[in-house]
């Protein structure tokens, strides 16, 4: 299913199914400054080990593609509108998703008024690193969006690989979000837009932090982090 928006194109995609055909959770891999749900190349895809441990799971990869291509030598989530569109789209999307699951359930059964267990089926996230930031102003924003509130009731476990979630002040958020995009790089880079644009990121998480506190309650959450060498910038 796909959803747009003047800022991008966000998609989200089955990558896996139960057999049975029957499925008690959904969970919803969201990429990162790598482009890719999680880990380095020549780790195991992230979903294979899903499947084979959460075995009644069905799994889903949303991605996301902004609109412009103004983003020299770095990657396109790493500016405010680029994220701030693909939470809108990715909230967007799969409450169009259960809408549409809903539907064709009740079609199925039969059912004209009682609620569908669609409607009930629990939603996980697992992100990485800036893909985290995606999936928490996207659950900020079902919080305070009657349309969304599907979406908000469902979203119970939360996974979070490198998301960066606090600073005491801007100047840190900016230094923590620099390290966080030059991590997420395999050479040697030359932005002379990097720090504009950490330092607008930076007011955009600081306000994101405390929007989400609420949106947290009632939420089983982990995060993890892991150690990278950092490149200098040229």
């Amino acid at each position: 299913m796909t959803s747009l928006s003047k800022h991008g194109r966000g998609t989200l995609e089955v990558i896996y199914k139960p057999q049975t055909g029957i499925h008690e959770i959904d969970v919803v891999l969201v990429s990162g400054l790598q482009g890719r749900p999680i880990g380095n190349p020549t780790e195991i895809e992230f979903h294979d080990i899903l499947s084979k441990e959460i075995t009644a799971a069905r799994i889903l990869l949303f991605t996301y593609l902004p609109a412009t291509s103004d983003h020299e030598h770095s990657s396109p989530l790493f500016c405010v509108d680029c994220l701030d569109g693909a939470a809108k789209s990715l909230v967007s999307t799969l409450s169009k998703q259960k809408s549409e699951e809903e539907r064709v359930e009740k079609k199925e059964e039969g059912v004209t008024d009682e609620p569908s267990p669609v409607s009930n089926t629990p939603l996980a996230f697992v992100a990485y690193d800036l893909g985290g930031t995606i999936v928490k102003k996207a659950l900020a924003i079902a919080a305070h969006d009657p349309r969304y509130s599907e979406v908000s009731a469902a979203a119970t476990r939360l996974i979070f690989f490198g998301t960066p979630h606090d600073a005491p002040d801007l100047v840190s958020w900016a230094d923590t979000l620099c390290s966080v995009f030059l991590a997420s790089l395999h050479g040697p880079i030359s932005s002379r837009h990097l720090t504009t644009r950490a330092n607008a990121l930076a007011t955009f998480h600081r306000n994101l932090s405390v929007d989400f506190r609420s949106a947290r309650t009632r939420r089983f959450i982990i995060n993890v982090f892991e150690e990278s060498p950092i490149q200098s910038v040229s």
